[in-house]
């Protein structure tokens, strides 16, 4: 991806009203996966979004506490940007705020809906 690929993303995500971060063993490797995530809760805290955290074959733990690999690529990180660490420590508590998400919110969200929905649908075949 290019860099002005990379910022249409980042301006996309201002956009989107629910966002599914799949995280996995290299997923802290990317820089730019680690912004976009940065925005992407800086959306949720701004505007209320849900964001829903999927875990591809990495433990939450690991993610939510940057253990293992990704307590490794950290530190890299930690060197390469010496210069900006506060973006890496951004990164850091982006990880950890998004492996507690407002998932189980949205599910009872859609749950409720479907009921709803239901209900009517019910109502109406009992009328008839």
């Amino acid at each position: 991806m290019n860099p002005i690929e990379h910022e249409s993303n980042i301006d996309s995500i201002e956009e989107s009203m629910i966002y599914v971060l799949v995280f996995s063993e290299n997923y802290a490797s990317s820089t730019w996966c680690l912004d976009e995530l940065t925005k992407i809760l800086d959306c949720k805290k701004r505007y209320g979004r849900v964001v829903i955290p999927v875990f591809y074959k990495v433990d939450p733990s690991i993610v939510r506490n940057q253990r293992e690999t990704y307590a490794e690529v950290f530190v890299k990180h930690e060197h390469r940007f010496e210069d900006k660490i506060d973006k890496v420590h951004a990164w850091k508590a982006a990880q950890t705020k998004a492996c507690v998400s407002n998932s189980i919110k949205f599910i009872f969200v859609c749950v409720e809906t479907f009921m709803c929905s239901f209900c009517v649908v019910l109502a109406s075949h009992l009328k008839n």
